[in-house]
């Protein structure tokens, strides 16, 4: 299975403020869905909570310290909650995946980047604080 890290990055390194995206980018968004539907991605659990609704079309998996917090979205089916990275590469891995998408956040980015094949980076033009 391939880990694949896929992220936009402003010139300054910004990838995110207040719980959102400090840019509009149409092209980008559709780069990601096109990217990563049909696939597990896994995120941390403020990029989850910066989410509308769960990624349609794609397995959910959220990492948390506290996974008994996501009870009621595991639940629903809308996530699958990992106390650790490493569980849930290996939940992916054991699932069938070819390739896991990590889609933040930072703390995410950091652990996993020594680690993944593949980079999916955007370079947006501007230095949002």
């Amino acid at each position: 299975m391939l880990l694949a890290l896929i992220a936009a990055v402003a010139r300054n390194q910004v990838i995110g403020r207040d719980g959102g995206l400090p840019w509009r980018l149409p092209g980008d968004m559709r780069f990601f869905r096109a990217q990563t539907m049909g696939h597990h991605v896994l995120m941390g659990r403020a990029t989850w909570a910066s989410l509308p609704k769960p990624l349609a079309g794609r397995v959910n998996l959220v990492v948390t310290h506290a996974p008994e917090r996501l009870a009621s979205a595991v639940a629903a089916g809308d996530c699958v909650a990992f106390a650790s990275t490493a569980a849930a590469i290996e939940f992916a891995r054991a699932a069938g995946e070819c390739e896991l998408y990590v889609i933040g956040g930072a703390t995410l980015y950091r652990e996993t980047l020594p680690v993944a094949d593949r980079i999916y980076l955007t370079r947006v033009h501007a230095e949002p604080e």
